[in-house]
């Protein structure tokens, strides 16, 4: 019987499940979705016994295309940064804070004052609100009758292999993005914790991101129709799965992912002062990479979307419609509209990182319109790209883009971003990289396969060309340039 291996990423607006063969192959897949909820100002969260149910469904979804196949393994992927505290019992004590929720920026920046050389020795990063470090001494200050329940963190992929093994840890990828690992030996940075004045017995234990953690138990066997006993490798962050199921090991090669946040990766061997404040630095399964967050993305367009469409903002929007908008534009020309759209609903991540930055729309209308509206959302969007882009060529050149992601499935915005970009786009033919990468570190952490670059390569194929529109370039780099003066001006106020 062939064999199979299963990977589940727990994303921020849904819970995709992917099976392979050990050629690389997707055969199967599933999905589930649950709510997200921004209940204050800066505040992003999920409630983590909402993940479970569409968990279940979405594993169960994936199985029943496996009739003639052997699941071998699972492994796992989950949204960076997405801190999970639970007390004694197991039980969530909070919500879990996704990578957009900006609630410890005060903290992190008290933290950055004191202790930001030894952050950027040990890491090359700023001790941003985006990372981990932060959130914890946010509860430790705000919710100390919280914290003292606190018996250990962990993040969110975590949480779901302890529902279904019943085993806590974590990986040194997602442990990597507290900023408090040691990345040379892969174990806590103790010395670190210590000076950051956090308690170092809520810390969880370290695995290899290929290492054993457990087996499916009866319970979760019961409820996933997953083989009780079946073996369940750690996994890693999703970026960190996502450069295995985009081919991001390969250096030379830059990584644009269009999801609900955005990201721009690069291969690297250290962290580089270059880019220090601008961009993160993150160990990954194979290597250390590069990122740009772009913290609204996909979350922008679908924000847009809704709000122009009477549902509420924070909904899973209607796809169906946005396609049909999205084409509907496609033969708009640069800057048609005149109206200029600064991405950061949340606050903006790279190149500026400034919690406090917002959202505007500026040239509006009486003649302005849902789909001039759409249409200007993703040319900020690519715009956002394009600034970290150029921070990027400061750390060497690329000879290959690739975009992949949901955002890739309207096509217009791919061609959007290639002419803002100025540079030519290979389209990634998965949307669920890192769940592709999960999927190999399942099939790598049971020895079923040696290479994890090679398989690599087999998953990250690239089925089209978005060639660049010279015109286009040309004509938004005079618009770009507007860009970056109202973005300017707008800080100030």
């Amino acid at each position: 019987m062939k064999r199979a291996y299963l990977g589940i990423d727990l994303g921020t607006s849904a819970v995709k499940c992917l099976a392979i063969d050990n050629n690389g192959n997707c055969i199967s897949q599933g999905e589930g979705r649950y709510p997200l909820h921004a209940e204050r100002p800066g505040w992003v969260e999920q409630n983590p016994k909402e993940w479970m149910q569409p968990v279940y469904s979405a594993i169960r979804s994936c199985i029943e295309g496996l009739e003639n196949y052997k699941l071998e393994s699972v492994s796992f992927s989950g949204h960076m940064s997405s801190i999970v505290f639970l007390e004694e019992n197991a039980n969530p004590l909070l919500p879990c804070m996704l990578v957009g929720d900006t609630r410890a920026s005060d903290i992190a920046e008290n933290l950055y004052a004191k202790l930001g050389e030894e952050y950027k020795n040990a890491t090359g990063n700023v001790p941003w609100s985006v990372f981990v470090a932060p959130r914890i001494l946010w509860l430790m200050k705000e919710r100390p009758d919280i914290y003292n329940k606190v018996n250990v963190f962990i993040m969110a992929k975590d949480y779901i292999r302890y529902r279904l093994t019943g085993q806590l840890c974590t990986d040194y990828t997602d442990a990597g993005n507290t900023l408090l690992l040691d990345l040379e030996t892969k174990d806590w940075n103790y010395e670190l914790i210590e000076k950051s004045g956090l308690d170092r017995r809520i810390f969880p234990n370290i695995v290899s991101p290929s290492g054993l953690a457990g087996k499916i138990t009866n319970e979760a066997s019961t409820e996933t129709g997953l083989p009780e006993g079946l073996p369940v490798i750690c996994g890693a962050a999703d970026m960190a799965c996502s450069q295995i199921g985009t081919g991001g090991l390969r250096s030379k090669r830059l990584i644009i992912t269009l999801s609900t946040s955005g990201q721009v990766c690069l291969c690297v061997e250290n962290p580089s002062p270059n880019a220090f404040g601008k961009l993160t630095f993150h160990p990954g399964v194979d290597s250390m990479y590069a990122m740009a967050s772009i913290i609204s993305g996909g979350l922008a367009v679908n924000w847009g979307f809704n709000l122009l469409s009477g549902a509420n903002t924070g909904d899973v929007p209607d796809f169906s419609a946005l396609d049909i908008l999205a084409e509907n534009i496609k033969d708009y020309s640069p800057g048609q509209s005149n109206i200029m759209f600064l991405p950061f609903l949340t606050g903006s991540g790279s190149p500026h990182n400034l919690p406090d930055d917002r959202s505007s729309l500026v040239g509006l209308s009486l003649s302005s319109n849902k789909k001039d509206i759409v249409h200007a959302i993703m040319e900020g969007v690519a715009f956002n790209i394009r600034e970290n882009v150029d921070v990027f060529k400061k750390l060497g050149s690329w000879d290959e883009v690739r975009l992949g992601g949901g955002g890739v499935k309207m096509e217009v915005w791919s061609h959007i971003i290639a002419d803002v970009l100025g540079q030519n786009l290979d389209i990634l033919n998965t949307s669920n990289a890192s769940a592709m990468g999960a999927c190999a570190l399942a099939a790598v952490g049971i020895g079923d396969v040696q290479s994890l670059t090679d398989l690599s390569e087999k998953i990250s194929i690239c089925n089209k060309l978005i060639e660049c529109n010279r015109e286009n370039a040309d004509m938004y780099n005079k618009i770009y340039e507007r860009y970056c003066y109202i973005y300017d001006v707008l800080k100030r106020v």
